[in-house]
């Protein structure tokens, strides 16, 4: 998607400093952002106030809410990733797997 220049959001770890096009918005999540929900950084920069310790119910909910097109659980950590894109997928009826592949 990247290489096509078409829209998406791309994920990084926080201390990757990836840059991803010179326009693009780049926003930080941060379980460590405490005193406001979201702060700009920078031109183009923001960092958001949110934990990466959700649990399968929260997980469930956020995809809810967002409703995405398309999901990617990561599965570089443990290996409940595919779990969670089967459970998408049944709950609804939308594109998602684990990468990256074991």
């Amino acid at each position: 998607m990247l290489d096509t220049n078409s829209s998406c959001v791309a994920f990084y770890h926080m201390n990757s400093k990836a840059k991803v096009g010179h326009n693009a918005l780049h926003i930080t999540v941060s379980g460590w952002e405490f005193n406001f929900p979201r702060r700009q950084t920078g031109d183009n920069e923001y960092t958001i106030a949110l934990s990466d310790h959700s649990d399968f119910d929260d997980l469930i909910e956020y995809v809810r809410l967002a409703k995405p097109k398309f999901v990617i659980t990561d599965s570089y950590r443990d290996g409940h990733a595919e779990a969670l894109a089967r459970e998408i997928r049944k709950h609804f009826a939308i594109h998602a797997v684990a990468l990256p592949e074991k």
